[in-house]
């Protein structure tokens, strides 16, 4: 019988013990992830302004890592500018995905693709499933417009604190065939204090245009380095009127407008008009910036904003998408923003008084 209770004993000790080393610690999370394909190299995890790396073995790959909320993050290949597909998010716990990466060209840059083909082990992973899910089920259906925005609608109401909640939403939001007036009740619906500041600026920026627009304000002046590495200010055009045009070498609706804001330039710089182009190229992309430039002609003022999104000039001015630009007066106050050639043209026409 004592031999027994022992053995006993002794196999719950096992199982506890097992159990304590497969628990996470606190704040921890671990993932792990396996990729479709024949991709060799390292991968590498952003978050929370940190990078870590993990070569690829046997098309697998781990990160564990501290997190104290739930966490944005990013993975990308480094031997070329990389772009996820869609939102990506850790949590304190362990996540399971499956990615894919693919190539894509937009413009001359050639991109890595990382499309996440499955992920589990996460609240927001089951969330992305059940949308994932459903869209598959429904999106061929001639109401798909409708279900999308009951779906969407459900998911919100039911986890207003998620940041898929907000990230889903912000997606939504710019869907040009959606009524606006429903995504605003949405919105009223998620609790801010949960979400990312940069979730919520695409939201009001999208949602509320009215509010955050910088119509009738002053310039926000700042200083960046052209493609020589010198600094221009913006102060320096003061008495000129400015056209601001945020763009990047790969950005495709940045480089198909390029020829008629040409022309425009050509036929109105004798007038005091100048443009000053700010890129979103990352800092190892500065070539390709540079080797845009050229193609293109861009014989106006250049500059690059290496920070990208996350830069100081971009949070500065709100930029969640390019090409994003502004029109400002020689005074120094923004009289218009994100106008397309055509509109750039009509108030070029007007503020010089010249015919067409």
């Amino acid at each position: 019988m004592t031999l027994n209770y022992l053995k006993i004993f002794f196999n719950l000790l096992i199982i506890i013990s097992f159990a304590s080393c497969n628990k996470l610690k606190p704040n921890t999370f671990v993932l792990n992830g396996t990729i479709k394909g024949d991709y060799s190299g390292f991968i590498y995890l952003n978050y929370n302004s940190h990078e870590d790396s993990c070569l690829v073995s046997n098309n697998k790959f781990r990160f564990e890592g501290t997190i104290f909320s739930t966490t944005g993050a990013s993975l990308s290949t480094k031997r070329r500018t990389s772009a996820m597909e869609k939102d990506f998010y850790l949590e304190k716990s362990e996540i399971t995905i499956n990615i894919e990466v693919q190539q894509k060209k937009i413009g001359e840059t050639q991109l890595d693709w990382i499309i996440i083909n499955s992920s589990k082990g996460s609240k927001i992973a089951d969330l992305q499933n059940e949308f994932e899910s459903y869209k598959t089920k429904f999106k061929d259906n001639k109401d798909w417009e409708f279900k999308k925005y009951l779906k969407i609608n459900e998911i919100i109401t039911k986890n207003p604190k998620s940041k898929y909640s907000a990230s889903l939403l912000a997606e939504e939001s710019w869907n040009s065939k959606s009524d606006i007036s429903k995504l605003q009740k949405m919105y009223k619906k998620l609790d801010l204090e949960f979400q990312d500041s940069s979730t919520i600026n695409v939201l009001k920026s999208n949602l509320f245009p009215e509010e955050i627009s910088l119509v009738g304000k002053p310039i926000i002046d700042f200083e960046l380095p052209n493609e020589n590495g010198k600094q221009l200010q913006t102060k320096k055009y003061r008495g000129k009127i400015l056209f601001i045009d945020f763009w990047a070498s790969w950005c495709a609706p940045c480089r198909k407008q390029m020829p008629e804001i040409k022309r425009i330039y050509s036929q109105f710089k004798k007038y005091d008009f100048k443009i000053l182009a700010i890129s979103l190229d990352s800092e190892k992309d500065k070539q390709k910036w540079q080797n845009a430039i050229i193609k293109e002609n861009s014989t106006w003022d250049n500059v690059i904003e290496t920070g990208q999104f996350d830069g100081k000039v971009t949070q500065m001015y709100n930029i969640q998408s390019i090409p994003s630009n502004f029109l400002i007066d020689e005074k120094g106050t923004i009289i218009d923003q994100n106008i397309s050639p055509e509109q750039l043209e009509e108030h070029l026409h007007k503020y010089f008084k010249t015919v067409k």
